[in-house]
């Protein structure tokens, strides 16, 4: 089973989640280490937001952005809150406390989101 950024993993939830009736679109927006590291913030941002809004302008009633690792925490810090209704998030790359990569991201804005409870504790 492929779980890196590119592995199938998600093609096998994008199959499962439109079998079950959900419009469902995939996006990639980089394909390796280079494209990633290349782009700003805000050109991840851009790309997030025209996702979600792809989604709604198809009369999408929900967005939920599935993401992992890497995707997860640009889901996190570039969230266009307005569009997206859900976030399902695998492992996102983010760091707290002494160790913290996106200092942008706040316990009180973690708190909107409206997160479930962890089973871990």
């Amino acid at each position: 089973m492929g779980h890196g950024p590119l592995g199938d993993v998600f093609n096998r939830f994008a199959t499962a989640a439109a079998g079950e009736g959900h419009p469902v679109a995939r996006f990639e927006t980089w394909t390796g280490r280079d494209d990633v590291a290349g782009k700003t913030d805000s050109e991840h941002e851009r790309e997030i937001q025209a996702g979600a809004e792809f989604l709604r302008d198809r009369d999408c009633e929900t967005v939920t952005i599935v993401a992992k690792s890497f995707g997860g925490r640009l889901a996190l810090t570039h969230l266009p809150r307005a569009i997206v209704d859900r976030l399902v998030l695998w492992a996102p790359a983010i760091l707290f406390g002494e160790h913290e990569n996106r200092p942008s991201i706040t316990a009180a804005e973690l708190a909107e989101l409206d997160l479930p409870p962890n089973p871990a504790g």
